[in-house]
């Protein structure tokens, strides 16, 4: 499906655990003309999904750490589906690279534009 801009619907997940932020992403990705399939806030929920509706999703935007604990569990999950991913962190490199290989990084805070650039650079990596 095509966006009013000309650029394609993403169905994506989103896996945060602060409930401001995730609100407040939904809104630049429906606005961004994408479809939020779910918000999830723990790597249980967020592994769950996967296995409910990996299948059906276009990208996942990965909150690097949930409470303090990795969300690892989760890439290697999308890394052995074959679902692009951001990583979206407030931490330094050592955090996210414990996450193993990602193809992009969303710092926080960001805004639209961010947002907007980090997906352009996912799909074209896909």
């Amino acid at each position: 499906m095509t966006c009013e801009d000309g650029t394609t619907e993403l169905r994506i997940l989103v896996v945060e655990d602060e409930a401001l932020i995730a609100m407040e992403l939904q809104m630049m990705l429906e606005d961004l003309g994408h479809r939020v399939v779910a918000i999830c806030g723990t790597v249980e929920r967020a592994l769950a999904r996967l296995d409910e509706h990996g299948d059906g999703l276009d990208a996942v935007l990965l909150d690097a750490k949930f409470g303090g604990r990795s969300s690892r569990r989760v890439a290697d999950a999308l890394r052995d589906r074959r679902i692009p991913f951001l990583v979206t962190s407030g931490y330094g490199a050592v955090e996210i690279e414990q996450l193993g290989p990602y193809r992009g990084h969303l710092a926080k805070p960001y805004d639209e534009r961010h947002l907007r650039r980090a997906l352009d650079e996912l799909d074209r990596a896909s």
